[in-house]
Formats: C-alpha cells, sequence, structure tokens
C-alpha cells in the first residue's frame, strides 16, 4: 500500500469517526483487519473501501453519509496530497492539482476539468466500476468542503450531476448542497461558474506548494497506470459495459469496435487474460445487481430493467446462477448480517 492511499484510508476513518460511528466495529463487520495499514506489503482494494462505507451506511441507516462525509474534515488530513491542494495560489491550481494526483489514492479514479467561457466542469468516472451513490456523494462533499473554504460558506455550484437515480428523500440534498441536481445522468459532473476559479487559496504558500509538487510527480511516477495496456483495455471495457448494459445484452462486435479492434483481435486480448466477453458481462451485472440490492433504493423490476434484461424471471434465473440464491433470499442475509 502506498503512503498516499494509506493517508486516504485514515482520511476517510477520520471522517467516520467524526460522524459518530465506531470504526472498530465497522472494520470487523466490512471484514477488513485492524492493523491493515500498518503492515509492510498491506493492500486493500478500492472494493473494500466500498464495503467500509457500505457499512457505515447500513449501520448509521443515513443514505445519505456521503454527502456529510467530507464536508467538515480537514483536508490538509491527506498529507503532501492534502497540503498541496490548500498551498496551491488560486482554486484552478488546486483544482487542477486535484485531479493531476488523484490516481494515487484511486488508479481507478479518472478526474478530469474543463472550462468554457462562463462554466468550468468537473468530471469523475471510475473505471470498470457500477454505480455507487455514496462514493459518488462523497466526492460531491470533498468539492463542497475544498470550494467553500476558499469561496465561503454560503457558496454553492450552478449545478450536480449525478448518474444514480432520483432518491425519495431529498433534504440532504437540498440542506447540503443547495443547487439544481440532475439524477440519473450519464456521467458524474460539478459545475461551477469559471469566474470561481480565479479565488484566492487562503493557505495559499508558493514556494511550499513547489517542494510539495516535486514529491507528488515523484510519486505519480511510481504510481502504474491500471498495471499495463491490456488492464486499462479491460478497464475501459468494463467502464463501457457499465454505461450500456441498461440497453440489452452487448455485443462482442460493436464493444470490440468501441475499443478500435476487430472481434478476433479483442477475443486474443481477453483470452490472453484467461477471459471471455460473456464472462465480463456477467460480471459487470452481478457487480451492479448486488450494488443496487444493498442500496435499498430499487425494486427488483428496476435492477432487472437496469441491467438490460427483458424479463424478471431472466434476472432472477441468473443471480442464482450467481450467488447459488435468489436475489430476495441474498437481500436477507445481507439486511441479518448488517443489522
Amino acid at each position: 500500500m502506498t503512503e498516499q492511499l494509506k493517508h486516504d484510508w485514515n482520511f476517510t476513518l477520520k471522517a467516520l469517526t467524526n460522524l459518530g460511528l465506531d470504526i472498530d466495529d465497522l472494520l470487523l463487520a466490512a471484514n477488513i483487519p485492524q492493523d491493515f495499514l500498518t503492515g509492510k506489503n498491506a493492500y486493500l482494494s478500492s472494493q473494500r473501501w466500498l464495503d467500509l462505507l457500505d457499512e457505515a451506511v447500513r449501520r448509521s441507516g443515513d443514505k445519505d453519509l456521503g454527502l456529510r462525509l467530507h464536508l467538515q474534515v480537514d483536508i490538509s488530513d491527506l498529507g503532501p496530497f492534502g497540503f498541496a491542494i490548500l498551498n496551491s495560489d488560486t482554486l484552478r491550481d488546486a483544482l487542477t492539482t486535484l485531479c493531476r494526483y488523484s490516481s494515487l489514492g484511486d488508479r481507478f479514479l479518472q478526474l478530469n476539468m474543463t472550462e468554457n467561457a462562463k462554466q468550468c466542469e468537473l468530471k469523475a468516472e471510475y473505471l470498470g466500476e457500477p454505480i455507487h451513490r455514496t462514493r459518488t456523494d462523497c466526492g460531491t462533499s470533498f468539492l463542497l468542503n475544498l470550494i467553500r473554504s476558499c469561496i465561503g460558506d454560503d457558496w454553492s455550484p450552478l449545478e450536480i450531476q449525478v448518474t444514480y437515480q432520483k432518491p425519495i428523500d431529498l433534504s440532504a440534498h437540498r440542506a447540503l448542497i443547495g443547487s439544481p441536481i440532475r439524477f440519473g445522468s450519464p456521467e458524474n459532473k460539478f459545475i461551477i461558474l469559471k469566474s470561481d476559479l480565479d479565488a484566492s487559496m487562503p493557505t495559499a504558500d508558493p514556494r511550499l506548494f513547489s517542494i510539495l509538487r516535486a514529491e507528488l510527480e515523484r510519486m505519480l511516477e511510481q504510481v502504474p497506470i491500471l498495471e499495463g495496456p491490456d488492464n486499462a483495455l479491460i478497464a475501459e471495457v468494463r467502464a463501457e459495459l457499465v454505461r450500456v448494459i441498461c440497453h440489452g445484452t452487448p455485443k462482442i462486435e460493436k464493444m470490440a469496435a468501441r475499443m478500435n479492434l476487430s472481434p478476433r483481435s479483442f477475443q486474443r486480448r481477453l483470452a490472453e487474460h484467461e477471459l471471455t466477453f460473456k464472462g465480463l458481462v456477467s460480471s459487470v451485472r452481478r457487480q451492479m445487481a448486488e450494488y443496487y440490492l444493498r442500496s435499498g433504493d430499487y425494486s427488483l423490476s428496476e435492477i432487472s430493467f437496469m441491467l438490460g434484461y427483458s424479463e424478471l424471471t431472466t434476472f432472477i434465473r441468473a443471480f442464482r446462477q450467481w450467488t447459488g440464491q435468489t436475489p430476495k433470499r441474498y437481500l436477507n442475509s445481507i439486511i441479518a448480517k448488517g443489522v
């Protein structure tokens, strides 16, 4: 586990503690060793972080936990990465730093910033992974914290777009964000005025920032880009599957074309990793199904539709093949374990 990844985990654990949650109980429930940060070769996948967030939501009963999680945290707890953000000259520089070095903590996160004449868009994409409401909300609360620390507590973005579906209760979104939110969007976007980017960071220190940036560049050189081009291809395929799966079972010919490969070359590249396209489709569907069930926000019919199944019975049959149990029995076992 890299030093930055350790800072990221500590950052999350401290934020959960601030919300009154018992970290030892959370780690135990999520099957994460309590000493996972101290091992020399310790490693936990991003999925374990999501498991921890899911467990925190279950135990707190707060489906909006992500919106609150990072609102009051000290960004400097992120170590050199956090100090570099805070010591940037302007908000533009701080957000540029955030985008450039975010992969130090999550190699599967792509964070990009674009500007036009009047607006700035921050877009977050999680390569190859399904929609996760709490993780998306964590990103929102972090950006709100950062920008409000620069501009003021009353500041709100122009608009936020999220890929998850509209919750029944929007009171937390209205109270904590204070701006229009577009649910069920194709991408996660955080949109602000371009003029906001010129605001000075209150803790700017050009000399310290220069030192920190050099250290972050050194760290960035040591981060593998998804462990090579083939795994990058697989991550891209999984990300594309997440986007298109709701339209029905994807065709290998269309996916190969999207990857700029012939179907035969595409199959060969997958086979080199002992993968098949059918297996990847099934893996993505299973991961999305389990998340949607755990979220408690969707009926079985809605989940079936979002996974591209034309019949509910087809989804139930597929889920039984994946897990050995029906969706309802799986959900009951999850609830029993989490309560």
